[in-house]
């Protein structure tokens, strides 16, 4: 091999890792943006928790509700599609939704926030915190599950769980995801939670 043949082979070799790492740069920027977003609906419906009995609804979609399956105190939704990877979550209005972490008293940021897991607190306006009751959501073996402290009922046809039907005295008063916590003023009776079940 000449030395001019020998200088245009290493200048593709080079020329190729740069375009191979550039790739992969954006390959992996991309996915960062997917998990930072505001959602994927395509594939399964997100989840919606409201005030009063602590209904937690799976939400219209194009392609199916699902249903919930369960009993007792855990039950997990059920859908044709892909398993969830993370779940995302928002809340509406977001406006009223104080994040920081856990411990802190300065506020850091608005959701939506990304996780395999969150802890929703509940009660009623007059309850304490040491009062206010949990619920867990999180992904097991491909489903969003969801595990009540003690029983829930199934409602609407399996679209629909209620903690606590006929007592419209529940609120959500905080989530729990990590090291991070959101709270939420509990004279606010229309704050919904809107969990999405990302691919």
């Amino acid at each position: 091999m000449s030395p001019q043949e020998a200088k245009w082979t290493t200048t593709q070799i080079i020329a190729t890792g740069v375009i191979t790492a550039a790739v992969a740069a954006a390959a992996v920027a991309g996915a960062i943006r997917f998990l930072g977003g505001g959602g994927d609906e395509d594939e399964r419906p997100p989840i919606i928790v409201s005030n009063g009995s602590l209904d937690i609804d799976i939400d219209d979609h194009p392609k199916g509700q699902g249903s919930w399956v369960g009993s007792g105190t855990s039950y997990h939704h059920e859908h044709p599609n892909f398993a969830p990877a993370a779940l995302q979550l928002d809340t509406v209005p977001r406006k009223q939704t104080v994040c920081s972490v856990t411990g802190t008293a300065s506020p850091l940021f608005s959701p939506p926030l990304t996780a395999q897991q969150m802890t929703i607190k509940f009660g009623k306006v007059s309850d304490t915190e040491g009062q206010w009751e949990s619920v867990q959501v999180r992904i097991v073996n491909g489903f969003l599950q969801i595990d009540f402290a003690d029983n829930a009922e199934l409602v609407a046809a399996a679209t629909s769980l209620t903690k606590r039907k006929g007592k419209p005295d529940l609120q959500i008063r905080k989530v729990v995801i990590g090291n991070y916590s959101c709270t939420f003023n509990a004279n606010h009776a229309n704050t919904k939670l809107k969990i999405y079940q990302l691919k």
